[in-house]
């Protein structure tokens, strides 16, 4: 029963998604709530009851994990909100293939997550790029320039994780990445394992690989902006990062050191950039990259207090960062703009829409006691309980982390 429960989960969606495009539109709207909605109470009965895998010919090619059930969960809860909130008000011109899109990224995504085998984990984490694609040429001219760039950044870094995971599979002698693990002593470790690191960095729109985030939800339908950067792509993107330091590699603090800076220089750049914008989807955009910056931070330090941390800040971004995109979206349909300068006074008018959205916007910032606080905070006291056991240099390391950790978040 579990078996067939994870590849049901995995194939529906990506089945339904590719004949999607053909069905009439009540067909579509009416068959894509319910999958969605079945696979979310699958998911929660996986949560609940965990074990599992799904086997060909003796070969376990997906695997219940519990990081992949909670990963599953998170995916499968936004892929039927952003549905629903897809049926009212989606412009004709994105209908027909915006919502079997949606479709098709729940599919590989959850495919991603359940892959315990590098080719079927190669093969969704491409075929989530792609649909990234599908999903750009949506926003028009404007969209399809930056469908390329996207295309070009997220399609590029998939080279650099085929490369990866070939020198694992090479130095492991398996497919299966529950049997790989290796030293970073050498070149091709360390080329895997940097490989592996920006193909990561990239999905989840880390700095500096992360100038296709704020492009694609400025051009992109708002409903696509909230489901994938600033939701699956940040978790697939996290999800690897994190298979990378503590399943796949055995790490050190010299390749912890890079990790950790780059989060900081993350936080603190794109929120500089996001402070000088003026639309809201790109102001948007480049606060989820900052965001990226504290995930990348909590893993980097790798005690169990960072990494609970990065991930429970993964979970708590996913939420309020598409409660905010969906915010803006209702916002932008009812005035016709994402433009901040030609936007102001909605509150009375919109008044759920404003406490949601404010509700977000606190918690985003760090405010006590909402969630975004407690993740910030695990971080926090991870690098200060860290710096008492590092060497001159590495305290200097971890006291810049947090002093950009909490300025980027002021």
């Amino acid at each position: 029963m579990v078996m067939n429960t994870l590849l049901f989960l995995v194939a529906a969606p990506l089945c339904l998604g590719s004949v999607g495009l053909f069905l009439p539109a009540f067909l579509k709207k009416l068959g894509g709530v319910g999958l969605l909605a079945y696979n979310l109470y699958l998911t929660l009965l996986l949560f609940l009851k965990p074990s599992g895998a799904w086997a060909v010919n003796g070969v376990v090619l997906l695997e219940s994990t519990p990081l992949s059930r909670v990963m599953a969960l998170f995916i499968g809860l936004l892929g039927l909100l952003i549905y629903v909130y897809s049926l009212k008000d989606l412009p004709r011109e994105y209908e027909g293939k915006s919502l079997p899109l949606i479709l098709l990224t729940i599919g590989s995504a959850l495919g991603v997550v359940f892959s315990t085998h590098i080719i079927p984990l190669f093969i969704f984490w491409g075929l989530s790029g792609l649909v990234l694609y599908f999903y750009a040429l949506l926003g028009g001219t404007g969209g399809a320039e930056e469908a390329k760039k996207s295309f070009l950044m997220v399609g590029g870094s998939d080279l650099f994780l085929l490369l990866g995971l070939a020198v694992l599979w090479r130095a492991g002698n398996s497919y299966r990445l529950a049997d790989l693990r290796l030293g970073l002593t050498g070149f091709w470790p360390g080329a895997a394992f940097f490989s592996l690191l920006l193909a990561a960095l990239t999905k989840a729109g880390a700095f500096p690989v992360h100038t296709w985030v704020p492009a694609f939800s400025r051009y992109a339908p708002v409903e696509g902006a909230a489901l994938l950067p600033a939701s699956i792509d940040k978790l697939l993107g996290i999800y690897l990062l994190f298979l990378v330091l503590k399943d796949l590699f055995i790490v050190t603090d010299p390749f912890r050191f890079p990790v950790m800076i780059l989060g900081a220089l993350t936080i603190i750049t794109a929120v500089m950039m996001a402070l000088v914008q003026h639309n809201g989807r790109e102001l948007l955009g480049y606060h989820a990259v900052s965001q990226v910056g504290y995930m990348v931070l909590g893993l980097g330090v790798g005690t169990p207090l960072g990494m609970a941390g990065g991930l429970f800040h993964l979970f708590n971004h996913v939420i309020y960062k598409a409660g905010l995109f969906l915010t803006l979206g209702s916002v932008e349909k009812r005035a016709g703009t994402a433009e901040l300068a030609r936007l102001g006074g909605l509150g009375r008018f919109m008044p759920y829409t404003f406490l949601g959205g404010l509700t977000c916007a606190l918690a985003i910032s760090g405010l006590p006691p909402l969630n975004g606080f407690v993740s910030k905070w695990l971080i926090y006291q991870s690098l200060v309980a860290e710096t008492s056991r590092q060497a001159a240099a590495g305290q200097l390391v971890y006291l810049a982390c947090l002093v950009a950790a909490v300025f980027g978040s002021g």
